[in-house]
């Protein structure tokens, strides 16, 4: 997995078209979204999460972003601390590079449980009744 660099950011056109776009296909992407509920997904899309995961920890433990700024990553973050965090997040990469497969076993863990979950159905519940 390649880190993600500050090229792949968005100009205020792209991210419009794009939302755009995203808006259009909303019916579609939730009925793939309903259909691949209660399964597992591939490999790569889980390693794509797990090193999320792993820049999100990298970030919360070497203290990247402010207290304050923490609680807004990723999505709401702006341009310019965007970029200046992918920027400070490059001399860590390699640290991310390592701590991924450790944080798709936690992400494995998590789908499992979120899926088992979702197979009980909202009026049933663990334990002894």
């Amino acid at each position: 997995m390649e880190p993600f660099i500050a090229e792949k950011i968005l100009t205020p056109a792209q991210r419009r078209k794009k939302a755009l776009v995203f808006k259009k296909s909303l019916h579609k992407r939730l009925r793939t979204m309903r259909r691949y509920a209660n399964k597992i997904p591939p490999k790569d899309v889980m390693m794509a999460k797990a090193q999320r995961a792993a820049r999100r920890l990298v970030i919360k433990k070497k203290k990247l972003l402010p207290p304050e700024l923490l609680s807004l990553y990723p999505g709401q973050l702006t341009f310019p601390q965007k970029v200046a965090l992918e920027k400070k997040l490059a001399k860590h990469s390699a640290l991310v590079t390592k701590l991924t497969p450790k944080m798709y076993k936690v992400v494995l863990r998590q789908t499992k449980e979120k899926i088992k979950k979702n197979r009980q159905g909202p009026g049933e519940t663990k334990g002894n009744e």
